[in-house]
């Protein structure tokens, strides 16, 4: 079974979100995820958003791809704030030990959808853009900044950046693994890929180390 690309994996293309300076992008990203959580910033950053993905002709299903496991936590929430046990004042009574909570409800949608285009912000901006387009954009501005010939903050910088989609790649590759062989979707999965894809990010983390050390970075 073959899958579109992996989730928050870099998609080529010509568009207008692609040909943005990656620096400005962060910033946009940075301003997007932080507009999701601010007061009547949400409207305006989920209609950026959409505008961005749709500029970069990326559907829904590509921006959300990779979110199972965040939205499975976001519903959690919901319940958690919507429902209580046992009914507590305030909470209209279901059961003589479930109570509902309407504002609780609201709260914790709101929260799931600010999570979800945190998200999909995240996934806009590593679909559009390189590492080494933003490796260029803060080494140059670091080196503006401190004009000694080096920039280990923007190298460090994008090594932790770049490590989010590797993540999201190593799962799915996992993942398919595991369905290949047979072993099903079930929770009992995860017993298997969690300890995989931990092992191969240390390898991954072990392998980009040794090779910083040999172009002699410090």
């Amino acid at each position: 079974m073959r899958r579109d690309g992996s989730p928050w994996g870099y998609r080529a293309g010509r568009s207008v979100v692609h040909r943005m300076p990656a620096g400005l992008k962060l910033l946009l990203l940075l301003a997007l995820s932080a507009g999701a959580f601010v007061p009547y910033a949400l409207l305006p950053a989920a209609l950026v958003i959409a505008a961005g993905a749709c500029a970069a002709r990326m559907t829904p299903a590509a921006l959300f791809r990779g979110g199972k496991g965040l939205f499975c936590m976001a519903s959690l929430v919901i319940l958690c704030r919507a429902f209580s046990i046992p009914a507590a004042e305030g909470a209209k009574a279901l059961l003589p030990f479930l109570g509902f909570h309407r504002a609780g409800f609201f709260e914790g949608l709101l929260f799931a959808c600010r999570m979800a285009l945190s998200f999909a912000a995240g996934a806009l901006f590593y679909s559009t853009t390189t590492m080494g387009a933003l490796r260029r954009a803060l080494g140059s501005l670091e080196r503006r900044l401190r004009p000694s010939g080096r920039a280990p903050f923007s190298l460090g910088f994008c090594l932790m950046l770049g490590f989010i989609p590797r993540f999201f790649a190593l799962w799915d590759e996992s993942a398919l693994a595991w369905e290949a062989r047979a072993g099903g979707k079930g929770q009992r999965r995860l017993f298997f890929l969690v300890p995989q894809v931990t092992a191969r990010m240390l390898y991954a983390a072990a392998a980009t180390a040794q090779a910083l050390e040999a172009r002699g970075c410090e």
